[in-house]
């Protein structure tokens, strides 16, 4: 795996465990919204952050799966000149 592999795999995995805790937070911001009297953006705030943390990595999977993998090929250039 080269030097850009790497990087996109360490950035997948910021943007993951960000997306994770940015949902994580949400309930309990919600929860403070609804007490403070913002029942409706409290609500909100607390659904997609339930929804949030249970779709995060099932979706971030699926954005992996979709991304072709270059060293499958098993080199460079397409097969039809080589012999």
């Amino acid at each position: 795996m080269g030097l850009a592999g790497k990087v996109s795999g360490r950035l997948r995995r910021i943007v993951r465990t960000l997306l994770s805790w940015m949902s994580f937070v949400c309930i309990p911001a919600g929860m403070l919204l609804v007490v403070a009297g913002f029942p409706g953006l409290g609500g909100v705030l607390i659904i997609g952050g339930i929804l949030g943390w249970f779709l995060v990595d099932p979706i971030m999977l699926l954005l992996d799966l979709a991304s072709p993998q270059r060293g499958e090929t098993g080199g460079e250039g397409s097969s039809r000149g080589q012999k």
